[in-house]
């Protein structure tokens, strides 16, 4: 969502690139509502939904304001994102510590070389998480994008 909205962003601040080329895509003219039912009827239906669905883009950013809520959707997803982010790099530093884990054998007397950082890494990516510590940071800086100017 994050590097969607950005493009989106960019590609409405840069001399309106986006916004002229979605109306150049779909001019006033064809902005026609399909009749009912004219979709499902058509041999190529994908080839309207896509046409229809390309209007109402078009003309969301044709309208005033638009812009700006692109712009809104960056900044207010940048700590949001970052929990994700964070989850993810936990997820995955719990899942090889679990396939270092599963490739060990059980007559093994010590652990294999370099699954104790693995096991440390994991602990401490997800120990963030569920303490509660992660949320926080999402809230302190959420707080700060609503308090701080």
């Amino acid at each position: 969502f994050e590097r969607a909205a950005a493009w989106t962003l960019r590609g409405c601040r840069q001399h309106r690139l986006l916004c002229d080329a979605l109306l150049r895509m779909y001019p006033a003219d064809s902005r026609r509502a399909a009749p009912a039912g004219a979709a499902a009827d058509q041999p190529n239906a994908a080839a309207e939904k896509l046409r229809v669905r390309g209007m109402a883009v078009a003309r969301f950013f044709g309208e005033a304001g638009a812009t700006s809520m692109v712009e809104t959707a960056c900044v207010l997803n940048g700590p949001l994102q970052r929990f994700l982010n964070s989850a993810y790099a936990a997820d995955a530093a719990a899942g090889r510590w679990a396939a270092a884990a599963a490739a060990t054998s059980r007559e093994a007397v010590c652990p294999e070389p370099g699954s104790e950082n693995l096991k440390n890494d994991a602990m401490r990516r997800n120990w963030h998480i569920i303490s509660g510590g992660q949320g926080l940071t999402v809230l302190r800086d959420m707080t700060a994008l609503v308090v701080d100017f």
